[in-house]
């Protein structure tokens, strides 16, 4: 024979609390009857989901709304063109033919101021002419600086009384390869490189000057070539 003690109601509502903690959601009657389902203790708080327990609702875009936009890419900032003066250098000492051309500031350490294939078609267009690269006198203006910077065209304008200097002590007609070196050697005939080519031969320092596509040019758009040879036959009656 059991002997069964009535529970105290705190007895009653801890084990109520022990009930739902353990999953336990039905329990029997007092009449051993029939189930009900465990009445929630009033000293048990209702809680709440916690962040990652709660439902996270999915907006559907509407057709209203647009793709979110990439973040626009910085614009590159403009580097300032340099203004120190523009370095200029000779290289030979031929008496037929002086060529003058714009060059990078760091082809003053190589033999021509050239790159290795323009100077290779440079002296396919000087052999149509009867004429090698030592008969020639080679004057080269910087058109970058030492940090490989494009000069500004002051830098270029301030070399000019030197760039006449050492023309005058060249002999031979010119070849002017580019529109800065032909606008320095020009200045009452400015214009386009297209509009300095036309016509006939230009006379600098009382010698004749012929205006010209850079072989560099000619390497890049092989439809400047044919022209380029137009120009040089306009040399050969001043060539001796």
């Amino acid at each position: 024979m059991s002997l069964e003690l009535p529970l105290t109601e705190a007895q009653r509502q801890a084990l109520l609390q022990d009930l739902l903690q353990a999953g336990v959601t039905d329990v029997l009657t007092e009449d051993h009857t029939s189930w009900q389902p465990v009445p929630v203790p009033a000293s048990v708080p209702q809680t709440q989901p916690t962040p990652l327990e709660q439902p996270v609702a999915i907006a559907k875009p509407t057709a209203t709304q647009s793709k979110p936009k990439a973040p626009a890419k910085p614009k590159p900032q403009s580097v300032a063109a340099s203004t120190e003066p523009a370095h200029i250098w000779q290289v030979g000492q031929g008496t037929r033919l002086t060529i003058i051309t714009g060059a990078e500031y760091a082809l003053q350490d190589s033999p021509y101021p050239f790159a290795s294939e323009e100077l290779a078609l440079l002296e396919k267009m000087l052999g149509a002419l009867k004429i090698s690269l030592t008969d020639t006198t080679k004057i080269a203006v910087a058109v970058t600086d030492a940090q490989g910077g494009m000069l500004a065209p002051q830098s270029l304008q301030a070399a000019t009384e030197k760039l006449n200097t050492m023309v005058a002590a060249t002999q031979g007609p010119l070849l002017l390869f580019g529109q800065k070196v032909a606008q320095l050697l020009l200045p009452q005939q400015q214009g386009t490189l297209q509009q300095l080519r036309q016509g006939n031969l230009h006379t600098v320092a009382n010698r004749s000057a012929c205006v010209s596509y850079h072989p560099r040019l000619l390497l890049k758009q092989a439809a400047y070539k044919r022209p380029a040879w137009d120009d040089l036959q306009k040399m050969m009656p001043v060539l001796s």
